[in-house]
């Protein structure tokens, strides 16, 4: 009986903790100071959306993103063309910079983007990850001080699911801070082994391209404690998020056997 009660209190109080922290970054995002670094470095950043029970999530997500003083250039690729992001994204700043596909797209088309090129540090974030200024800040610093790997906040090591940690990864997943170098490597890789008929193009874009960016460096990427992360409630609901596909593991086998050929 006890323990029942205390799975029950724990279960409601990470609810709770949950709505408070939601709230807080609403409130940021509005009313929030500028955040001011001594890194004089820039970033550009990339926010894919795909699912328009996301798309909510991009405005207050862009908005905690601008109070960063380094961040250079924010790029919101809508890729579903069902909607236009332009009706749910009311942001004028000469940083931010709106794309609506006319195609449908995965993950891994942000890193195609033109323009991507000029970029000496990027961060790629999925949509469904709502982040603070300080933890965007955190992550760039430690990309910035070892720019040799791919840094994240979320990966797995050994096939276990890590967060909240300051350590190496195999995989680092939803949120992806890169160099220019990392960037060309990566699409080498998608080039190789697309070409050589190793893996589908569809299989790299929408399910794996969290692999490919992990395989970038000199070294294993390292994911960072930043704090507690906040996710949308979408984070695992089946339709929406992606590893809930029947496919999920089949495209992801698929790739990383091309990789390791």
């Amino acid at each position: 009986m006890v323990d029942v009660i205390i799975k029950k209190l724990k279960k409601w109080y990470r609810k709770a903790e949950r709505h408070v922290v939601h709230l807080a970054w609403i409130l940021n995002a509005r009313f929030g100071p500028k955040l001011s670094t001594d890194l004089t470095e820039k970033a550009t950043i990339i926010i894919p959306s795909y699912s328009l029970e996301r798309i909510k999530n991009i405005e207050p997500l862009t908005r905690n993103l601008l109070k960063c003083e380094f961040v250079e250039r924010i790029i919101l690729t809508n890729n579903n063309p069902q909607v236009s992001i332009d009706h749910y994204v009311k942001i004028e700043d000469p940083r931010v910079k709106t794309i609506n596909q006319t195609v449908r797209h995965g993950c891994a088309y942000r890193w195609e983007l033109t323009g991507l090129e000029n970029a000496k540090f990027l961060i790629g974030i999925d949509d469904d990850l709502l982040l603070f200024p300080k933890q965007i800040s955190y992550l760039f610093k430690r990309l910035v001080e070892k720019p040799e790997v791919p840094h994240g906040l979320i990966g797995t090591f050994d096939s276990n699911y890590y967060l909240n940690r300051e350590m190496e990864v195999d995989v680092i997943h939803e949120i992806y801070a890169i160099s220019q170098t990392h960037l060309r490597r990566y699409l080498e890789l998608y080039e190789e082994i697309t070409t050589r008929g190793l893996a589908s193009v569809e299989s790299i874009e929408f399910w794996s391209d969290d692999l490919l960016i992990s395989r970038t460096g000199t070294g294993r990427p390292n994911i960072h404690d930043a704090g507690y992360i906040l996710r949308c409630k979408t984070a695992v609901k089946t339709g929406v998020a992606l590893y809930q596909d029947e496919e999920f593991k089949l495209r992801r086998d698929e790739v990383r056997n091309a990789l390791d050929t």
